[in-house]
């Protein structure tokens, strides 16, 4: 008897990402032997200036005792994440799973307003000799 042949449309991928899972046993076992194993904020960075245009933003984070991250619905082992920019009124949940806990954050982003500093200066005055003078060595 010959075995059948499997068609195309019945081959499908397996849904395990070996990579993802190897990164966080790894990171299951370095958190293990820690004491405190709360989740905490490192540093959180978001930027658009960047050579895909506007439509993107770059998210840049790092927390300590995490395991893995769910930004939106996509799930992440990886410290930075490239999403299509929202809409203004529009928030992200950024959810980090840890050992046994799970920490879940709001991302806004809206347009914040920054001062140019480049065209910053300031201007000194003198008026006589003395202002000049150090008090204290005479």
């Amino acid at each position: 008897m010959k075995p059948q042949n499997l068609a195309l449309e019945k081959v499908t991928d397996s849904p395990i990402t070996y990579e993802f899972v190897t990164n966080v046993a790894a990171r299951i076992i370095k958190v293990f032997f820690r004491t405190d194993k709360n989740i905490r904020l490192i540093y959180s960075n978001y930027s658009n200036k960047h050579f895909f245009g506007d439509k993107f933003i770059i998210l840049d984070y790092r927390f300590r005792n995490a395991l893995w991250y769910k930004v939106g619905t996509k799930i992440t082992e990886k410290r930075h994440f490239l999403l299509e920019k929202p809409d203004e009124s529009q928030k992200i949940v950024l959810t980090v799973y840890g050992f046994f806990r799970k920490k879940m954050y709001l991302l806004d982003f809206s347009a914040a307003e920054y001062i140019d500093s480049s065209t910053f200066c300031i201007e000194l005055k003198k008026s006589s000799l003395q202002d000049l003078e150090n008090p204290v060595l005479g």
